[in-house]
């Protein structure tokens, strides 16, 4: 078990630092992330097992993390968007009220579901 989870923790060391290098291309974070998964996980160099991948406790922290991702990608498109326009208040209170109103709703889900 102990074993299990030092591989899963080196596996999201690694998978933060690609995602720091892909990101220092210019590219979104989380390719790296995704390739990182890919190449450590089961069908790869099975750093992570499939025991971990069946476990429980592994299937409730992955609702909870995909939720995370979810609303990364979202608060940075946002940020993005508010960033690259004029100085546009109405357009930015909009787009900001907008997206707490859909997340804060989506984030509450995601908590009942698991």
């Amino acid at each position: 078990m102990i074993v299990s989870l030092l591989r899963l923790l080196i596996a999201i060391v690694v998978a933060v630092f690609v995602g720091k290098l892909v990101s220092k291309v210019k590219l979104p974070s989380i390719l790296g992330w995704l390739i990182a998964g890919m190449l450590l996980g089961p069908h790869a160099f099975a750093l992570v097992n499939q025991d971990i991948l069946d476990a429980a406790w592994y299937e409730n922290s992955v609702h909870i993390l995909e939720c995370g991702v979810g609303l990364m990608i979202g608060t940075e498109l946002v940020w993005n968007k508010i960033k690259n326009q004029k100085i546009n208040y109405h357009y930015n209170f909009n787009t900001v009220s907008w997206y707490f109103l859909v997340c804060i709703p989506g984030v509450w889900c995601c908590l009942l579901y698991v």
